[in-house]
């Protein structure tokens, strides 16, 4: 369930125009002499920007926002999404997004670790960390250049992973749907890790010797 979580997430991603259409598009359909496409945009994001300052004016949103009480099944969850969301749309490359996906996952793990582990709104919330974890690894394949931020960010998601498992050994076996196990997620950070050392594109100087001993083995 969480890979097709994440899966439906990076498909709603690439289905969006690319920037280059809507830039053509903007140019074809808004008639000369009006503001240019740069200002349109600014003036765009300045919008968005104060859409997210108006939704956290209020203390309501402020604490549905903070608040890991404020998780799946409580009544200001949709606004704690909608900020987020918001939140989203504002990582605009690799970094940003990989950066976002990995607070994502901790808080996800804050809200779990309130709960009870047979309610069954920790099914959800868990497998939402997971999906997070996912994208999160999958958006440091990008252009993320800074071996020293790379690395920060798998050793944040391996802690958040670890949290993972604490919460769900509390959850009763048979009582909710399979959830992802948390070694195929810790297995997921590994392999990022292997890639960076040895995969100039993602980071690395150069491959190391091969070896017989495979420090992980077959997915």
């Amino acid at each position: 369930m969480y890979f097709l979580k994440a899966k439906l997430r990076r498909l709603g991603r690439k289905a969006g125009p690319t920037r280059a259409f809507q830039d053509e598009l903007f140019l074809r359909l808004v008639p000369k002499p009006v503001v240019s496409y740069r200002q349109h945009a600014f003036r765009f994001a300045a919008v968005g920007m104060a859409s997210l300052l108006v939704v956290f004016g209020t203390g309501t949103s402020v604490y549905a926002y903070d608040s890991p009480d404020v998780s799946d099944g409580h009544p200001l969850y949709p606004i704690k999404q909608g900020i987020e969301r918001i939140e989203e749309r504002f990582a605009a490359n690799s970094e940003q997004r990989a950066e976002f996906h990995a607070r994502m996952m901790g808080r996800r793990m804050a809200e779990a670790e309130r709960l009870d582990g047979a309610k069954e709104q920790i099914t959800r919330i868990l497998e939402s960390a997971a999906a997070e974890l996912d994208l999160s690894v999958d958006e440091l394949k990008g252009d993320l250049r800074d071996p020293e931020k790379r690395k920060k960010l798998l050793d944040q998601l391996s802690e958040t992973n670890e949290r993972y498992a604490e919460v769900l050994s509390r959850v009763p076996k048979g009582k909710h749907r399979p959830l992802p196990p948390p070694e195929k997620m810790r297995m997921r950070v590994q392999q990022m890790r292997h890639a960076v050392g040895r995969d100039p594109a993602i980071g690395g100087d150069e491959r190391p010797p091969k070896s017989t001993n495979r420090l992980i083995p077959n997915p």
